[in-house]
Order: C-alpha cells, then structure tokens, then sequence
C-alpha cells in the first residue's frame, strides 16, 4: 500500500473539488492511502510538493490545480499530475501505470 499527498490548489474551489474527488476515488479503489495538502493557487503546487518530498513520508504525489487565463478566448487548463518517488508497482489507474518515467530534479 502506497502513501500518497494530494496537492491541490483551491482558487477555483467548484472546479477543483471535482478533480479532488475524482483523485480520492481513484487512489482508494487502488488500495492506497491519500492526505490532502490545500495551497492557495496552481503556482504553489510544485513548492508545497518538494518541501513534502523532503520529509520522505509519502510514496507518491498528485498535484491538482485549475488555470483560466485572462482574455477572450482562452482555453481552459485543469488537470493532475501524478509524480512519484519510484516505479509504481500497483499505484494508480490503468492510464498511468506503465507510464513512469524519473522526473528531472532528482525526483526518481
């Protein structure tokens, strides 16, 4: 059973409780356990996640986060990002699993 920190961001808080709910969901049909980190917006998501790499408690980390550019037209960015310390053997769904890959900044 794997540890996993979520990371979201709350400034769209409608938007993203639907991303949070949906990561919840998959993490516990997986088997694992999750904690949930708030930080205010998208821009603190890679910050909160490197101070929590440094305590070494948790096996992998999602980052959840909204981002709607100002103007017309804009297209709208929501999405989740599933980094992990190593190759997750039954972490996750069948869209990330075989999909790992070390992240650059010493992250795998």
């Amino acid at each position: 059973m794997a540890r996993v920190l979520i990371a979201e961001a709350r400034f769209y808080a409608h938007l993203n409780d639907m991303l949070l709910d949906g990561a919840r969901k998959a993490i516990e049909a997986a088997g694992h356990e999750h904690e949930t980190l708030t930080v205010p917006g998208a821009l603190e998501l890679p910050g909160a996640i490197a101070m929590a790499a440094e305590g070494g408690d948790f096996d992998a980390y999602v980052a959840l986060g909204v981002v709607i550019p100002r103007g017309a037209g804009a297209a709208v960015g929501a999405g989740a990002v599933w980094v992990t310390q190593a190759p997750p053997q039954d972490c996750g769904t069948a869209a990330t699993r075989g999909r790992w890959q070390p992240q650059a900044g010493g992250g795998g």
